[in-house]
């Protein structure tokens, strides 16, 4: 019988799931999901942040539901967004998975 598993990312999880029931589907939930992406965001930001200062106290920014923006906040975000930058590419991924 094949059946899938809901779990987080944590390691020892995938590796008894993958010693104790190899046939086993693994299910990462939400949650995690966006958790690491917005890990990935934040590292990008801060290494773009070097050499692009308007990135600087922008994290809160990125990492919020776009719902929950301020309107200041979100017209900074559209103005960010016509800048070719690989935080902006990052963030376009954590919404599509969301």
């Amino acid at each position: 019988m094949h059946r899938s598993y809901l779990c987080d990312m944590w390691d020892p999880y995938l590796s008894g799931i993958g010693k104790h029931m190899p046939r086993a589907s693994v299910v990462f939930d939400r949650f995690h999901i966006i958790k690491q992406m917005n890990k990935a965001i934040e590292k990008v930001r801060w290494a773009e942040q070097k050499e692009n200062k308007e990135l600087k106290k922008t994290g809160f920014i990125w990492l919020k539901n776009p719902r929950n923006l301020t309107e200041t906040q979100a017209e900074q975000l559209t103005e960010l967004k016509k800048l070719d930058l690989k935080t902006a590419r990052a963030y376009q991924i954590k919404l599509a998975l969301s």
